[in-house]
């Protein structure tokens, strides 16, 4: 992720930075995921044993905490390489003696980095006036990850997520030829909006917006360059499938690319703001919170973003346009052209490095659809880091929809545990 505010912000809003969530709750809430899985921890549990303690390289590798499908190469473009990554929000390092490095430092050696991520949820969710009340609760996280910190151009990233079918989440290689370009090739997340392309464990809220889960074209198997223009400038262009990530015999193919301005300094903060889109053939990806449209044909999508962050204060809003044919899956006669229009605004409020709290509305609009109509979301949120490791939030969450008379409710905690 592009670092923005290394030397506008202070040390509070460095702390608050390197402590942001992301947590990604699954729209259906029928399912309960068992918490407790035994090839899980005795996985985590052969890293822990087979893992040697080992000092920083020599060559000045950071051990600032990023997230797993960060890149790295040799060292003059490290920091150009985890600016380019666009899967982490803005961090900065850690105390030397802080938990987070002390266990970062003891699972990496002289070649390999590992990174983890456990959230555990409680859910409940109430819809208007139905008599079910469902409770339950979610292991939405359970990643596990390495990545190579070989002193050549050429580095790999691989990550796991046990809390889902597959386990296979990333898998990636990246290469840096100097600092100001680099290269990935193999299965990620690609550079789009902000708000989609954080890491899980850093973003405000515990959901992704509407946005990024309505509109967003998710992990693919492709190549991606980046280029590190003048004067704070980004620029990420990709090419993949456009078939998630199968093979894709039909010869689909999706055109990602994304500019960004980092550094735009305003008063004792900073602004960050981009441009995103994307254009070609896409297939079978689930539109709508509970995935009865798909995208599946000609996409293209258009929109702009921006985030503000000052030691108090932290701004965002972003909003796209997107035009897809679609094919029905639970709605018949659908329209096969249709539209989609979103926007998202986010206010918080940082007490100290430890607190936050964090309100967001969201409003969504469907076209040239039988189920046309629009809905709006408004989510409030509290974030209380406990220790270096561990992290505790709640949602709360209020949902309307044109000419329905259920209103949704929902309350979220979060359990985080993170290195």
């Amino acid at each position: 992720m592009i670092s923005t505010f290394n030397s506008a912000l202070s040390k509070k809003e460095a702390g608050i930075r390197a402590t942001h969530l992301f947590f990604r709750i699954n729209e259906s809430l029928t399912t309960m995921q068992s918490i407790t899985r035994p090839a899980t921890l005795l996985a985590l549990l052969a890293i822990l044993l087979l893992s040697k303690p080992a000092l920083a390289k020599a060559d000045g590798s950071s051990t600032t905490p990023t997230g797993i499908s960060e890149a790295s190469g040799v060292a003059s473009s490290v920091a150009f390489i985890r600016a380019s990554d666009l899967t982490t929000i803005d961090t900065t390092a850690t105390s030397s003696d802080s938990e987070e490095t002390q266990l970062q430092n003891a699972l990496k050696s002289e070649f390999v980095r590992f990174r983890g991520l456990t959230q555990i949820q409680g859910i409940f969710l109430r819809n208007g006036k139905a008599d079910v009340t469902p409770m339950t609760f979610r292991e939405t996280n359970l990643r596990l990850g390495v990545r190579t910190m070989f002193d050549t151009p050429f580095n790999a990233v691989l990550q796991l997520d046990f809390s889902q079918e597959p386990n296979f989440l990333d898998a990636f290689i990246t290469y840096a030829p100097n600092d100001r370009l680099s290269f990935k090739a193999g299965a990620f997340k690609m550079a789009q909006n902000l708000d989609f392309n954080v890491d899980p464990g850093t973003a405000d809220f515990l959901t992704r917006s509407v946005l990024g889960r309505e509109l967003i074209y998710p992990r693919d198997i492709g190549v991606q360059a980046s280029l590190n223009l003048a004067k704070g400038m980004i620029w990420h262009v990709g090419l993949v499938n456009g078939d998630r990530l199968s093979s894709s015999p039909d010869d689909k193919m999706l055109l990602v690319s994304r500019l960004e301005k980092s550094a735009i300094y305003i008063g004792n903060g900073s602004l960050r703001a981009g441009v995103f889109g994307h254009i070609g053939q896409a297939d079978l990806t689930p539109l709508g919170q509970f995935r009865q449209i798909v995208a599946q044909g000609r996409r293209l999508l258009v929109g702009v973003d921006g985030r503000f962050v000052s030691p108090d204060w932290i701004l965002a809003a972003e909003m796209a346009y997107s035009k897809v044919e679609t094919v029905p899956v639970t709605v018949p006669d659908i329209d096969k052209h249709s539209r989609f229009f979103g926007l998202m605004a986010t206010a918080g409020y940082q007490f100290n490095a430890d607190q936050q709290v964090l309100v967001r509305l969201e409003y969504f609009d469907r076209s040239h659809l039988t189920i046309d109509g629009y809905y709006t979301v408004w989510t409030a949120g509290f974030k209380q880091k406990l220790t270096e490791l561990f992290t505790a939030s709640v949602n709360s969450t209020f949902r309307t929809e044109q000419n329905v008379d259920i209103t949704q409710f929902g309350v979220t905690a979060n359990l985080q545990f993170r290195f």
